[in-house]
């Protein structure tokens, strides 16, 4: 079990209380959810020899962030963190929780044109 000999690095998540806290009244939401998003973020090919495993006599190794590493919520809210920053910067509301966005907006109008946008 690889977890094991990992170290566990605290990180800060978005809680349910700041997003409840975001919500104003009459926005619409719009729920976002990035399929297999860990499969997105690339291992440094120099580790790929720690994420090797066997299956029916076969060898394989992952190449992405795989599901279950200790690691992967806090490597992928960072890089999730980052695009988000970048929205941020333009009248897009969001919030982030691992590979869920919210989206945030004043109508059903504007939730067409940002989820579009996003």
């Amino acid at each position: 079990d690889l977890n094991r000999f990992l170290v566990y690095r605290k990180f800060k998540m978005t809680t349910l209380q700041s997003i409840l806290l975001s919500i104003r009244w009459g926005d619409v939401l719009t729920s976002i959810d990035l399929t297999e998003a860990y499969l997105h973020i690339p291992i440094r090919p120099s580790h790929y020899k720690f994420l090797r495993f066997c299956y029916n006599d076969q060898h394989y190794e992952y190449v992405a962030l795989p599901f279950g590493l200790a690691s992967a919520p806090r490597t992928f809210t960072k890089v999730l963190a980052a695009l988000a920053a970048f929205i941020r910067d333009t009248p897009i509301r969001l919030q982030c929780y691992l590979d869920d966005i919210l989206l945030l907006s004043p109508s059903s109008s504007q939730a067409n044109i940002d989820t579009q946008s996003t």
